[in-house]
């Protein structure tokens, strides 16, 4: 390299020196290349096809290139040396750094070299840790080093038994006494994972290695320091073996000596075993003068003299059998006690108190003690609520379902405790909620249907007594409204609906549990406000107001609030409400044959409630078949409540003879009277046996089509009327109600479709 400089700046001087005007320029990048063979047509001498890399002479004409040699040798006249010019691809000073640049780094491999033979020459062993250096100082260098190779692999080998000693030297973990003495915190204390120490063997090989190594580091003498700590460890332990009655800290400290040797040695295994033998006669005889210890922990410290070699005939050992024994029988006694069917609590509280001095199992004396709680509680509770039933407030009186609860709890220990101060009060509400199911007609019912099927009476009277349900006669004539209310639910239309051919009310066809197949032909509907024989189908009795009044006073008066009171208080007061607003009307009787659309009109609401109002109802009934008889006999008065009406699966039966009316008049009467005049269960038996099957609601038929939208009071369609036998049907018609309903006169026949 340094010769190709000096040529380069002897013939660049030596040209500016005979042609001092020849123009300088510098490298251009942009190159002309041969399509053919790709080379740089401007790097080759156009006379010698030399190659002019760092400067070359160019014609500026004709861009002939020349080398400067051959420029020279030309002996260009001076007044034609303007049309070359010198084209330098790197001027003189950066030649010159270039060059400096490339002879030093041709010279890297000749000084690593001269390096390493002077740290190998200078050090008899020379440190693990220059070698390193050497070595990544000579990856450096981009150039193949044979003895970089060799002395690299040297290194690696020296590094892998360098690591072996740091492990040997370095502990990942130290190994520590659990402190036993303490307390008995060793039974859930986690140690964590300890290496295993090397043996004796393992250690004299690293020894003997570390003699032959031709290097030195570090590791080497700490290695020779632990080969003197473990001779002076083996002295030790010696001694202390020939003085047992040392204190215990002098084994343990010289224990610990051994164990963080990392070494295996027997010494080492023996001092743990005597270590172990004097921590446990010490911790044994703490445990025994302590005042408690669990059975748990007593097993685990009879394993552990065990497991250090304590002989049978020890004292303290024998001293913990008994002690296990004694615990083993607390234990069963105590289990015994918990599992039994009924163990007295005086019993419960003595094994508990027993348990404080004598060892039994954790888990069973928690279990003694969650069952002597709960029984405390139970009491507890028994107290707060025999407080709060002496309370003048109803509100503030305890309810059912807690009272319930804590009689549940009471009932489910074992222990039995005594919840006499509440249980006469509890038998008194419950002989309520019975009397209420007989009252409402669920008397063999589960106890949970009283207050669904209250909660269903509510809201069907509710609906029924709704005082902003007035009649109002050209209400009653306007069908256009599409909030008004019809059936004997007083809700709105929805569903199959059927009209009477006496009233022209319109009901729902599920209100009267009348089914599209229940009609066949030439049969008409009377709907059972017109027609007295015909009862309102029901699941179960109606009960009456004054019925439901006795019942809501009788459950003010108990101590235990009734879940079921505010349900029963709501019907109350709305029949009561509904029962006042009739009063007037009532009193006008005897009416006219104008009132006869008013008469009706009370007497569906009165029919559509849950709750029956005998007087009112045997008035407006009376004075309806008088006005408007379609029986020559009068209607019989009520007596106590509405009965549950069979619907037979076929249609209304046509009373058209005299032997049809008595069969039917002997049928309903053997279904009414057993229920109005009382709420026996035989009553409610025979009820219940003879109910028919209820198919449910039909579809309507719209414009010949299913409709099979579900039945709701929201829901406003197209009502169809199916055929119905009435007393008074001669041939079938088929109603429908249209989407603008017209007002019919009483009369009017329903027009055929």
């Amino acid at each position: 390299m340094g010769r190709m400089y000096t040529e380069e700046m002897k013939l660049r001087n030596k040209i500016l020196q005979k042609y001092p005007s020849l123009k300088v320029q510098e490298h251009d990048d942009k190159l002309e290349r041969n399509n053919e063979s790709g080379q740089i047509e401007s790097h080759y001498c156009s006379y010698t096809r030399d190659i002019c890399y760092l400067s070359r002479v160019v014609h500026t004409l004709t861009e002939d290139v020349v080398s400067l040699k051959k420029f020279i040798e030309l002996d260009i006249d001076e007044d034609e040396i303007e049309d070359y010019r010198l084209i330098l691809r790197y001027d003189n000073n950066e030649l010159s750094k270039l060059c400096r640049q490339l002879t030093d780094k041709a010279s890297l491999p000749a000084q690593w070299y001269s390096k390493l033979s002077q740290f190998m020459t200078n050090t008899p062993r020379p440190s693990l840790k220059g070698l390193k250096t050497l070595v990544t100082e000579g990856e450096k260098i981009p150039v193949p080093m044979p003895s970089l190779i060799a002395l690299k692999e040297f290194t690696e080998v020296a590094t892998n038994w360098q690591e072996e000693v740091q492990a040997l030297l370095t502990r990942k973990s130290q190994i520590r006494r659990p402190n036993d003495r303490t307390g008995k915190g060793h039974k859930n204390s986690t140690s964590p994972e300890i290496e295993e120490p090397k043996n004796r063997e393992y250690f004299q090989r690293l020894l003997d290695e570390a003699r032959l190594l031709p290097f030195w580091t570090s590791e080497i003498g700490q290695l020779y320091d632990r080969g003197i700590e473990i001779v002076n460890y083996q002295k030790l332990v010696e001694k202390l073996l020939t003085q047992p009655n040392k204190p215990l800290q002098e084994f343990e400290d010289a224990l610990d000596v051994g164990r963080n040797l990392n070494v295996s040695l027997s010494e080492t295994e023996l001092l743990s075993k005597i270590v172990a033998r004097m921590q446990w006669i010490e911790k044994a005889a703490k445990e025994i003068n302590s005042k408690y210890i669990s059975l748990d922990d007593l097993e685990s410290l009879i394993n552990e003299g065990m497991d250090a070699g304590i002989d049978e005939a020890d004292d303290n050992l024998l001293q913990l059998r008994l002690q296990q024994k004694q615990g083993l029988d607390l234990d069963t006694r105590i289990r015994q006690a918990v599992l039994s069917d009924f163990v007295e609590i005086e019993y419960l509280e003595q094994l508990i108190a027993e348990s404080l001095t004598c060892p039994a199992k954790e888990q069973t004396v928690k279990m003694a003690k969650q069952v002597h709680q709960r029984h405390l509680s139970v009491i507890k509770q028994v107290d707060n609520l025999h407080a709060e039933m002496q309370n003048d407030s109803f509100d503030k009186r305890p309810t059912y379902k807690v009272v319930k609860k804590v009689i549940d709890e009471a009932q489910g220990l074992n222990t039995r405790p005594k919840f006499s101060l509440i249980e006469k009060d509890f038998r008194l509400i419950e002989d309520w909620m019975r009397q209420g199911k007989r009252i409402i007609g669920k008397g063999n019912a589960p106890m949970y249907i009283f207050a669904s099927h209250l909660a269903t009476i509510e809201q069907k009277t509710r609906h029924a007594f709704s005082l902003s349900d007035k009649f109002d006669p050209a209400a009653v004539e306007n069908d256009d409204d599409i909030n008004k209310v019809f059936c004997i639910c007083r809700l709105r239309e929805s569903g199959m609906m059927v009209e009477c051919d006496v009233c022209h009310e319109w009901f729902h066809g599920k209100c009267l549990k009348v089914g599209r197949s229940k009609f066949k032909d030439n049969e008409r509907f009377v709907c059972p406000v017109c027609d007295w024989k015909t009862l309102v189908p029901r699941d179960a009795a109606r009960p009456n107001l004054e019925a439901l009044r006795s019942l809501l006073d009788l459950a003010l008066g108990l101590r235990i609030r009734a879940d079921e009171v505010e349900v029963l208080r709501k019907t109350v007061e709305v029949s009561a409400k509904f029962q006042e607003f009739l009063k007037p009307l009532l009193q006008r009787a005897p009416f006219q044959e104008s009132d006869v659309k008013e008469i009706r009109f009370y007497l569906t609401k009165l029919k559509g409630s849950e709750v029956v109002l005998v007087e009112e109802t045997d008035i407006l009934e009376s004075e309806l078949h008088r006005l408007a008889p379609l029986y020559p006999e009068e209607a019989p008065p009520m007596v106590g409540g509405n009965s549950v009406q069979p619907t037979n699966k076929g249609s209304f039966q046509d009373p058209v003879s005299e032997e049809t009316k008595e069969s039917k008049v002997t049928e309903d009467a053997s279904f009414v009277l057993p229920l109005e005049l009382g709420t026996t269960n035989e009553a409610e038996n025979q009820i219940e046996t003879q109910l028919p099957d209820y198919e449910g609601p039909q579809p309507a038929v719209r414009n010949g089509e299913k409709d099979s939208s579900p039945i709701s009071s929201n829901n406003i369609g197209i009502p169809v009327t199916a055929p119905v036998t009435t007393p008074l049907a001669t041939e079938v018609k088929y109603s429908v109600l249209p989407d603008t309903v017209s007002s019919q006169a009483d009369t009017e026949a329903p027009q055929a479709v």
